[in-house]
């Protein structure tokens, strides 16, 4: 069976970097799926760049969409991140939240048959205000619907709030990796590898579908 683990938060929230060091605190060779797309050469370099960062110990599988076709059975998997993949789904489906939600949904039923262990890097993107832009409440509707199903499928769920971690569910537990219990937050040195905003590199580019919208491989999307 699965274990799932979902690491949320805000932009520059040190989501990827935490992701990261705990997935290597659970194996010496976890698994990187990275769903961004290229979208131009620059985003590119960045990403080629983020892959150096990640060191040798990482299995690197770029995948914008069908992660189910990847066997990981038995593996750390480190998925990141889910807002990106989404964002595949949803232009490549027209905008068309229905179809892309019954899409991404499917594939994550496909993706968690496999006994593994699955920390996935997602956006609080509805944190600020409603945007003006009709194709941002989609996307934010999409995204929105598709963490909370993850979420309720997920074993643990940690609020990244400015590098601090921040345990979501489940509630009155620590982990030894400074994750805060409950809603009480743990002082800086006691995240992993001292986890913190400032890890996550940002790229401006590609499609703009929401403000600020950081794709947790240390990308972001901005208006």
């Amino acid at each position: 069976m699965s274990k799932v683990i979902m690491v949320t938060g805000g932009i520059r929230s040190g989501k990827s970097a935490y992701a990261e060091r705990l997935a290597l605190g659970l194996s010496t060779c976890p698994v990187y799926m990275a769903t961004a797309r290229i979208w131009d050469e620059d985003f590119r370099r960045r990403v080629e760049a983020h892959q150096a960062r990640r060191g040798p110990q990482w299995t690197n599988v770029e995948e914008e969409k069908w992660l189910s076709r990847h066997d990981v059975a038995g593996r750390v998997v480190l998925v990141d991140c889910l807002t990106l993949w989404c964002t595949n789904f949803f232009f490549d489906m027209e905008s068309d939240v229905d179809r892309a939600l019954q899409a991404v949904t499917h594939e994550l039923e496909l993706l968690l048959e496999q006994d593994a262990t699955f920390i996935f890097v997602t956006n609080e993107i509805g944190l600020g205000g409603t945007s003006a832009n009709e194709l941002q409440r989609r996307f934010a509707d999409l995204q929105g619907k598709v963490n909370q199903v993850v979420a309720e499928r997920a074993d643990e769920v940690v609020l990244m709030v400015s590098g601090i971690p921040v345990r979501i569910k489940p509630n009155g537990l620590t982990d030894g990796l400074g994750v805060a219990s409950g809603l009480s937050a743990v002082n800086g040195s006691s995240t992993i590898g001292g986890a913190s905003a400032t890890d996550e590199p940002s790229v401006a580019g590609g499609p703009t579908i929401a403000g600020g919208l950081d794709d947790g491989d240390g990308h972001s999307v901005v208006t």
